[in-house]
């Protein structure tokens, strides 16, 4: 018998609770699709069980973002009946949920409706968006039932990066997904009504759009200010998926520059092998993690191609040992008209003088010495690191 699957119908927690508590690792998701929390606890790799109402509500943030990104899959397969029926489904459960923040947030939290944070709300919003975007632009039926959750996420992103802006974090990596889900969602409503989109000014060019923000937290040297891989890759891929359907050479030139340096960092920093040092904070190797690193690539070599990305979705591919959806082949056509130019080769030594890293390449051998400034919020205060790979 086939397994049940069924989206969750309680409003998700913080996903950063699903570790283990006595061993510090991350806890195994098992049917996230499933709809319920394991019911012997979620397991540990050591063997522990785990059931507290935190790593519940981490479950049920992995299981709604598991959805969102099933619902796209199916858009892009072009599986319309069951995708509509998604959507239609998370419409009723948003009014239904989310009308108000997350009681249940940490007082730090920049609060969301569906989980506890807004960040991993704008996540979940931009898969639901582009999912809609892909329905509508194929003149799929039913969809109408569908805008009061799109107009009630464009709303919720405003509200959210309204709050960012006024206390000065224009440069976060929360304003860079919260911007795209803006932008995907409100294309994504002006698709499914048949009308031009009128954001543009709100959430592409304007003081505190997409545009103000990539310059805001993207130095000369192409890092995201944090100088992490991982966040780095984090701000990338949610500006190339907010700029779907844009021609490239129509961009600001400056913006252009700021992602052109984005995509080269990736490609100074990845071995030949196609593994990228994790660098300062974030994850290393996690499923999830590879199927971000494979969309990430899928974009940037139709916006500017980098042949060292390639090695780079390899390797995650092969980490992924058949567990791929196939969402990031599904992704042709995302941008109008022709790629910018091809990024050239990293020179056999790279200084990125304001991240602090300095890239050296010789004989097999691939060395990263961290000499620079503590990174922020998610830098480290380990100086005078090294990695190397041979």
């Amino acid at each position: 018998m086939a397994a049940v699957k069924r989206i969750p119908r309680e409003r998700g927690g913080w996903w950063h609770a699903y570790v283990c508590p006595a061993h510090g690792v991350e806890l195994d998701h098992g049917d996230v699709l499933g709809g319920a929390f394991p019911e012997d606890g979620a397991r540990c790799p050591r063997g522990c069980r785990v059931d507290t109402p935190a790593v519940r509500g981490a479950w049920t943030v992995l299981s709604h973002q598991a959805w969102a990104r099933r619902i796209r899959v199916l858009a892009e397969r072009g599986e319309d009946t069951d995708a509509v029926a998604g959507l239609v489904e998370y419409t009723a459960l948003y009014a239904e949920l989310a009308g108000r923040h997350h009681d249940d947030a940490q007082p730090w939290m920049l609060r969301g409706r569906l989980f506890h944070q807004a960040l991993t709300d704008a996540i979940w919003a931009v898969n639901i968006g582009h999912a809609a975007w892909t329905l509508a632009a194929r003149g799929s039926a039913e969809l109408t039932a569908v805008l009061p959750l799109l107009d009630e996420l464009e709303r919720a992103a405003l509200d959210a990066r309204d709050v960012l802006v006024a206390r000065g974090d224009l440069a976060s990596n929360y304003t860079t997904w919260l911007t795209a889900a803006g932008i995907v969602t409100g294309r994504a409503s002006a698709a499914v009504r048949g009308v031009p989109w009128d954001g543009a000014k709100q959430w592409l060019e304007g003081p505190h759009g997409l545009y103000a923000h990539l310059r805001a937290c993207v130095a000369d040297d192409g890092w995201e200010w944090e100088g992490s891989t991982y966040y780095h890759g984090f701000v990338l891929r949610a500006a190339l998926l907010a700029l779907r359907g844009t021609d490239p050479s129509a961009l600001p030139g400056d913006v252009a520059a700021r992602l052109a340096g984005m995509v080269d960092v990736l490609a100074a920093i990845a071995t030949d092998g196609g593994v990228l040092p994790a660098l300062h904070d974030g994850p290393y190797l996690r499923d999830p993690l590879s199927l971000e690193w494979l969309e990430l690539c899928f974009l940037a070599r139709q916006f500017m191609p980098a042949p060292r990305l390639d090695a780079v979705a390899a390797r995650a591919r092969a980490d992924l040992a058949g567990a791929d959806d196939g969402l990031d082949r599904l992704l042709d056509g995302w941008f109008t008209g022709s790629p910018l130019p091809e990024r050239s080769a990293p020179a056999p030594v790279t200084v990125f003088g304001d991240a602090g890293y300095a890239v050296v390449r010789a004989a097999g051998v691939h060395a990263v010495l961290d000499f620079g400034p503590h990174g922020g919020s998610h830098g480290h205060r380990d100086k005078l690191s090294l990695y190397l790979y041979g």
